[in-house]
């Protein structure tokens, strides 16, 4: 087996809207710590690139335009884009207007554009897309021979963020209870064949929301926070695979006292540095306890299949009464504005396209899924195979994923389908199905 590890820094090299808050008003002021995109090579038989990204998300247009960059070191289904959702970085979209779900560019303000096109997030996917082409050249030839060594551990830095409540709904408020998040820590520590360190890449599902929106420097958040206790106890470099988080929070950032439980209400908190400072040092602990349990074997296999899951189908006057509503929140108004222009030029769809990974690396079962994935997914696909390790935020993220007795319960990640490009929410079977089709890619390896 050959390995690599190396990043780029992706940061904007200008102020930007950083996203993920709507209540943030004011384009980007800084740079608190570098957003890297990290590559990942692994060659057994076939080459495997895992690009880890210090974004909110990109689309298909984007991780189409990434995916063509590099395919002459490595076919386009052998790469995997992941993004650690950082709340202090940009969302990226690509030249490919087709495929592009992102709403509004770099330079806007709540949704309201201050540049009329894309032109500037379009020249730094090119940017990108250079540095990912130089990464997986330096990747392939600097690849040694080593070998894989992996630990499943376990933490607690993530709290769900739907605390049932007395209607029968939830509220976006801390809900501390194991039931209701995923404590397994992945760790998979990389060595040359003398057992010298190359790096580390390490999975858990959680928001990356110690930093809140008044925060206007670009950050990776806790994830960076991690990346730079660990590094600096540990050496080599390290890679974050984001997992099933839809509906989970750093606890840092929690407010168990909180009153104001309407739709965001203050449940969550933004942090200061030292906070996230030492959020980091928290969750370096539980990653120094997770002791490697086994070597990995030298198999690498990977298979992939693109479903469609289906949306109840709205007419346009749904979506108009929506953004006509002075009451709804300003992201909603914003998404079916851009819903109902794709109604207008004939590009709205009944269904969305969904490409799923499943990777077998020496003997440890990954699954990799598009969008915002709510926790009780992943953990579904680890009852039916288990052992599975499960990551989110994979290739293009347009929506949440909630699970039928999320969407019936209602709460944020229900109502979160307004940039899919859909005609309305997807169907109720939707966790269901992408259950099933993890499960069997993930048996046929």
């Amino acid at each position: 087996m050959r390995l690599w590890m190396t990043r780029r820094d992706i940061t904007p090299a200008f102020p930007v809207m950083l996203a993920g808050y709507a209540a943030r008003k004011s384009l980007s002021e800084g740079v608190h710590d570098p957003l890297y995109m990290t590559a990942v090579y692994i060659e057994a038989d076939i080459p495997l690139l895992i690009l880890t990204f210090d974004l909110l998300y990109g689309d298909e247009s984007f991780a189409d335009a990434v995916r063509d960059a590099v395919k002459a070191y490595v076919p386009a289904e052998n790469v995997l884009l992941n993004y650690s959702h950082t709340h202090s970085s940009v969302s990226m979209t690509g030249p490919d207007t087709r495929l592009r779900t992102i709403r509004a560019p770099f330079t806007h303000v709540n949704g309201t554009p201050l540049t009329s096109d894309f032109t500037l997030d379009v020249e730094h996917c090119a940017h990108i897309c250079k540095l990912a082409l130089d990464a997986v050249r330096e990747c392939t030839e600097r690849a040694v021979c080593g070998y894989i060594e992996y630990a499943r551990g376990m933490s607690r830095f993530g709290v769900s963020r739907r605390r049932p409540n007395s209607r029968g709904g939830v509220d976006f408020a801390p809900y501390d209870e194991d039931t209701a998040r995923d404590l397994d820590l992945d760790v998979f520590r990389f060595h040359r064949a003398d057992g010298s360190p190359i790096g580390m890449v390490w999975s858990y599902a959680c928001h990356a929301t110690v930093m809140g929106h008044t925060n206007l420097l670009a950050s990776a958040d806790w994830v960076g926070a991690v990346r730079r206790a660990y590094e600096k106890k540990h050496g080599g470099i390290t890679a974050f695979l984001q997992g099933c988080a839809g509906d989970i929070n750093p606890r840092p950032a929690a407010n168990f006292d909180a009153v104001n439980l309407g739709a965001l209400g203050d449940g969550f908190i933004g942090c200061d540095f030292p906070t996230l400072e030492r959020a980091g040092a928290d969750f370096l602990r539980d990653l120094d306890t997770a002791v490697p349990s086994r070597r990995l074997t030298d198999t690498l296999r990977i298979r992939t299949r693109t479903i469609t899951l289906g949306a109840l189908e709205h007419p346009a006057e749904w979506w108009q009464a929506i953004a006509d509503d002075p009451d709804e929140p300003a992201y909603r108004r914003a998404g079916a504005r851009i819903t109902l222009a794709r109604y207008a030029d004939g590009t709205i769809r009944t269904a969305l396209p969904y490409r799923m990974a499943a990777l077998n690396l020496g003997g440890v079962k990954i699954v990799f899924m598009p969008c915002e994935v709510v926790t009780d997914i992943g953990k579904r696909i680890k009852a039916r195979v288990p052992g599975t390790v499960t990551c989110a935020y994979t290739s293009s993220v347009c929506c949440y994923i909630p699970t039928r007795e999320a969407a019936e319960a209602g709460g944020y990640e229900a109502q979160s389908f307004f940039a899919a490009n859909v005609t309305g929410p997807l169907l109720p079977d939707t966790a269901e199905r992408i259950t099933d089709c993890a499960a069997d890619l993930l048996t046929s390896l």
